[in-house]
């Protein structure tokens, strides 16, 4: 065959081909759209709608593009733009099939009814039961950009998600990225991606979630939600805290980013949504100046907590919870407290926190071997036999914290206290041995110079009754602690802001003065506390006054009773009159303010009210008669002034034409 006739034929098969393809392609245009309706339909049915509408629908040879597609039925969808790529197999019914559905902007509402009979419940599903699996029903790739998902109680609450999700057939998987998630306006997530399996075995569909923001630290969790959704299960393993989360600790952990934790929820969707929590850490720590001097940790801990969210309230419930500290070194070795509480709704500014600890009958000396390290120091050398524990019930308005209520407090046991450290020995204690670790750490050359001394206890008896009445007047009775002024003073100071009392006795003010620098932190109070009670054990009660007399500031480098006497008042301690005893005891509190008073050479009106209160305790305790109240209360108070000690202890009080 020439050249020219093999053209020839090549040109009219040409020109065949290119007659059917034209005539193909527009009879298949045709019969797409015949089966606009019976495609809508499809869609429809198997989405379960009761009805759809759309404004426009655009048919071409590949793809359908709908616009303002509006359905509603047992749940409401409302989708700006849909595209749709067809596919073409002769083995399916129809034959052209959505391959791929494109999502922009879609909204669905999801209304649940609220209060429904449970055997009504156990009849029909949920709507929000059935989403994942009619979507999957489609055996078609689905992607959505910009969706949303609300949930909503017959307006008792509201869930809005903003997200991005493509269900790939292919794969078997839901990918999702989540913007954001809010609930009653709050938002409580964002930044989350992950994917679920659709094709698995069994009641489950397996999900992965995780933060793969690079900015921030990255986290990571696995879990498994029920087919029904009737049930799901998160695990998480880290290290670090995510950073979203690191806001809310707000400074208080120093190592954000290298704690080690592992955590379990289980979650229940019923009416209420039901929880039970688990988490572990190895290496917490904490650091802030109301705590401690300095970081406290690690800390080995683990809690559990078991309880219901209600969607509708905002209402949170934890009906079992436990929280243990262990030791660091030897896991046998735990402090634990067991807790209950509940947080009416919890996302508004009304939430209020209601909560009881209690701390069951457990070992003295495994509560001390538990406290983590910063939290104690003074107290390593301590051990203790015996039992302990206490309960606490509490009310706290979470945006008014300075109206918590302590409804109730109460602490129990008999632990008895033992140590090797020198500085708390009885012949350090009662001989006053000098003991250079001491001398140097803590106390003034002043104060242990009066400490040291052999002070006779003739000193007058107005004297102790004027201290026990202005510092601690249940001294007599308690063991080293009144706790039930504690529970006052924490309720003042959570009042307050900031700590305002300290109520502290008289056996806490000479631990205080012992062992510790000035520093207000939970820490220092909570060693006072535990070393008052082991050193009402081993001394008498005239011998801890006896200290606290001889140690404590009665002004500007001014230590002990002895020294305060002398400066003062010109005499010796065993020689003071009923007001002038009063006045020394009055001072205690805030012995560097009221100095003025003696470098001035009077009373000012302040702390000659304070002073007859002080007479006033005395009388109506019984410690004076009416005789000597009423001649304290005419009687002039004179200060012996000393040109030398004023120049030495008055500097910032008076001017130099006065001195």
């Amino acid at each position: 065959m020439s050249f020219f006739v093999k053209q020839k034929v090549l040109l009219i098969l040409t020109s065949i081909f290119l007659v059917l393809a034209l005539g193909f392609s527009s009879g298949l245009h045709l019969f797409i759209s015949s089966q606009k309706a019976e495609i809508t339909s499809t869609l429809i049915t198997k989405l379960k709608f009761d009805r759809a509408e759309y404004d426009r629908i655009d048919i071409g040879l590949q793809s359908i593009r709908v616009f303002n597609f509006k359905a509603s039925g047992s749940y409401n969808i409302t989708i700006p733009r849909i595209e749709i790529d067809l596919g073409f197999d002769i083995r399916k019914d129809p034959i052209i099939y959505p391959k791929k559905i494109k999502l922009f902007r879609p909204k669905i509402l999801i209304q649940r009814k609220h209060k429904v009979a449970l055997h009504q419940r156990r009849k029909s599903r949920s709507p929000k039961r059935s989403v994942i699996k009619r979507l999957n029903q489609l055996e078609t790739d689905i992607l959505a950009k910009a969706a949303q998902i609300i949930v909503r109680d017959e307006n008792a609450y509201k869930i809005k998600a903003h997200l991005d999700f493509k269900l790939l057939r292919s794969e078997g998987h839901l990918w999702f990225s989540l913007a954001r998630l809010n609930y009653q306006g709050n938002s409580i997530l964002k930044s989350v991606s992950g994917r679920m399996i659709l094709d698995s075995q069994g009641p489950y569909y397996p999900f992965l979630v995780s933060n793969k923001n690079l900015s921030q630290q990255n986290w990571q969790a696995k879990g498994k939600i029920k087919k029904d959704l009737t049930k799901a299960y998160l695990y998480l393993k880290n290290s670090g805290i995510p950073q979203e989360l690191r806001d809310l600790v707000g400074g208080l952990i120093p190592n954000p980013e290298t704690i080690n934790y592992a955590m379990s929820l289980k979650v229940d969707f019923q009416e209420k949504l039901l929880f039970s929590y688990h988490a572990a850490s190895t290496n917490i720590s904490l650091q802030h100046p109301q705590l401690a001097d300095q970081v406290i940790g690690p800390i080995p801990s683990k809690v559990r907590a078991m309880g219901s969210f209600d969607l509708a309230s905002g209402d949170l419930e934890i009906s079992n919870g436990s929280f243990k500290i262990f030791h660091i070194k030897d896991k046998t070795q735990s402090l634990q407290f067991n807790f209950a509480g509940r947080i009416s709704e919890l996302l508004s500014q009304r939430a209020v926190l209601s909560f009881s600890i209690r701390n069951p009958q457990q070992s003295c000396s495994r509560s001390l071997a538990s406290l983590p390290d910063g939290l104690g120091p003074r107290l390593a050398s301590l051990d203790a036999a015996g039992t302990w524990g206490f309960s606490l019930d509490v009310t706290l308005p979470l945006y008014e914290i300075s109206k918590t209520d302590i409804n109730s407090a109460d602490v129990w046991g008999n632990c008895q206290f033992r140590s090797q450290d020198p500085l708390f020995q009885t012949e350090f204690l009662k001989e006053r041995k000098f003991i250079p670790q001491l001398h140097n750490y803590i106390l003034s050359p002043q104060q242990y110079a009066f400490f040291r001394s052999d002070f006779s206890q003739t000193y007058s008896r107005f004297l102790i009754h004027s201290f026990v009445a202005n510092e601690d007047s249940s001294f007599w009775q308690h063991q080293g602690v009144n706790f039930r002024a504690l529970i006052e003073a924490i309720k003042v100071n959570l009042a307050e802001g900031y700590f305002r009392l300290g109520a502290s006795t008289i056996t806490m003010q000479m631990v205080k003065n012992l062992y510790f620098h000035q520093n207000k932190t939970i820490s220092r109070k909570l060693q006072e506390i535990i070393i008052s009670l082991y050193l009402e054990q081993i001394l008498s009660k005239t011998q801890i006054i006896d200290i606290y007399a001889n140690i404590i500031e009665f002004g500007p480098d001014i230590y002990g009773i002895h020294e305060a006497s002398r400066i003062m008042f010109g005499k010796k301690e065993d020689n003071l009159s009923i007001i002038e005893a009063a006045y020394l005891g009055t001072i205690l509190p805030s012995p560097r303010h009221y100095f003025d008073n003696y470098c001035h050479g009077s009373l000012n009106g302040d702390t000659r009210q304070n002073l007859y209160r002080t007479l006033e305790r005395l009388h109506s305790s019984g410690h004076i008669t009416t005789i000597q109240y009423q001649g304290a209360l005419r009687q002039p108070l004179h200060f012996y002034r000393d040109q030398k000690v004023m120049s030495e202890h008055c500097p910032m009080v008076l001017s130099k034409a006065e001195l």
